[in-house]
């Protein structure tokens, strides 16, 4: 089954922490994904703007871009998932939007070598 890197950025910022009624919603989501094995892992990103950077190699030189414009250095949270096709994966992370709210997933296929 492919597997893909979710990328989740808000529509706003959060402006504090979320409801006991919505972690508890998410919650029961997330571990219905993991006990279909769809959800593989997940996490949340610290604010890049200040902690983010990019290291890079161009022609034999090194360098460290401290201040990144990447729009995908605003997302929020990650997660890697696991699905039968591209509908799946677009079917879940429509769920997962409509508890998350406002904003947009970017999905990207991992690349899994044959073996």
């Amino acid at each position: 089954m492919p597997r893909y890197l979710s990328l989740y950025k808000p529509a706003q910022p959060m402006s504090g922490r979320p409801s006991t009624e919505h972690m508890a919603q998410m919650g029961k989501y997330m571990d219905a994904q993991i006990k279909a094995g769809k959800l593989i892992a997940t996490g949340a990103l610290k604010k890049r703007d200040g902690d983010g950077f990019i290291v890079t190699l161009e022609d034999g030189t090194l360098g460290v871009d401290e201040k990144p414009g990447c729009d995908w250095m605003l997302a929020g949270g990650w997660a890697i998932l696991q699905a039968e096709d591209r509908a799946d994966v677009i079917k879940d992370s429509q769920a997962f939007m409509r508890l998350a709210g406002d904003g947009r997933c970017e999905l990207i296929e991992l690349f899994e070598p044959p073996g």
